[in-house]
């Protein structure tokens, strides 16, 4: 009998949570189950809020008006009424869970809806009291790439935390009223390590006529070209590149009417290649003998084994061997 009496209850238990169907005021719903959401599984669901001590008649009246709500799950003991977009309707996923229950909205009569609802934004819900009006509520689901996220609430206010998987960086982002994340440009890219001057040097900063800035060094200690690339290297910069003529005026003005700086010729970057009779940055970047501020000439002085760009006592672009010594100009990018 005991055997018995045991099968005969856990026969009635399996029926009390089997999932069944009921209407709601004309509204099916679903028993024993709950829709599931983007905190299981990275389903396509997910839920846009939670409201306490909703009825279930609320809870459906809620959904309908809220324009992305396509589901709903309600958990009965605590009267929370969770409201569920997706992003993909035909991919939804029910779970059994005993007490709680969801409703589907393509399964209800939406007519008494007015039709002006539908101006909503995705996220907004339609108030009809005590006027017709749409209510932002909600953001788009966040992402960020290369991390893993924590919350699944995008209502107005809420959070949600990224954390880089490759790196110890992250982020909150807050859904905003105007249904727009912050921290939009968060990524999840090392940043860049911070330059020391090996030298100890200070750079000087200038806004140029183009709008531009313009940070440089001026060096009074003679190298060899290659040494003062080096000496710019380790000092957080690079030779100059005079490539706009913004860039060139206030150069060939800063050393014209600074006494420390006449009577000496400064290295800046530019290389000359024989076999395209062309000057070229360091970078590769052409730069063109038609340029106004060149010197005019088509040729080359003298022979040397390498030619590089100097900004000469003239306070103009010309051409000197990369041995000899001169004075250079670095710049920060």
């Amino acid at each position: 009998m005991k055997l018995i009496w045991k099968i005969t209850c856990l026969f009635i238990g399996i029926n009390i949570i089997k999932a069944k169907t009921i209407n709601v005021s004309q509204n099916i719903v679903h028993l024993n189950s709950k829709v599931i959401t983007g905190f299981y599984n990275n389903a396509p669901t997910r839920n846009i809020d939670t409201y306490v001590v909703m009825s279930l008649s609320e809870c459906i009246e809620k959904c309908k008006r809220l324009k992305g709500c396509e589901y709903f799950n309600y958990v009965r003991n605590l009267n929370l009424c969770i409201p569920v977009y997706t992003s993909d309707p035909g991919s939804r996923r029910v779970r059994k869970m005993v007490g709680t229950l969801y409703g589907n909205k393509s399964e209800w009569d939406t007519s008494t809806i007015p039709s002006e609802c539908e101006t909503c934004s995705l996220y907004g819900e339609c108030i009809t009291e005590p006027t017709l009006s749409c209510v932002k509520t909600a953001c788009a689901r966040p992402y960020v790439p290369e991390t893993s996220s924590f919350g699944n609430i995008y209502s107005i206010g809420g959070k949600v935390k990224f954390e880089c998987n490759t790196i110890n960086l992250s982020v909150v982002k807050v859904c905003q009223e105007n249904e727009e994340w912050s921290n939009n440009n968060f990524t999840c890219t090392p940043p860049e390590p911070v330059c020391t001057s090996q030298d100890g040097i200070s750079y000087s900063s200038t806004t140029l006529n183009d709008s531009t800035t313009l940070v440089y060094y001026i060096s009074f200690i003679p190298m060899e070209r290659d040494e003062a690339m080096a000496f710019c290297n380790t000092n957080c910069g690079r030779l100059v590149q005079i490539l706009t003529m913004p860039k060139y005026e206030f150069l060939a003005s800063t050393l014209q009417h600074n006494i420390e700086y006449r009577d000496d010729s400064y290295f800046i970057d530019g290389s000359f290649d024989d076999s395209e009779d062309k000057w070229f940055t360091v970078d590769g970047e052409e730069i063109s003998k038609s340029m106004q501020f060149w010197d005019g000439t088509s040729g080359y002085d003298g022979l040397a084994s390498a030619w590089c760009l100097q900004f000469d006592m003239n306070f103009r672009l010309d051409d000197c061997p990369c041995g000899v010594n001169r004075r250079f100009i670095c710049e920060q990018v």
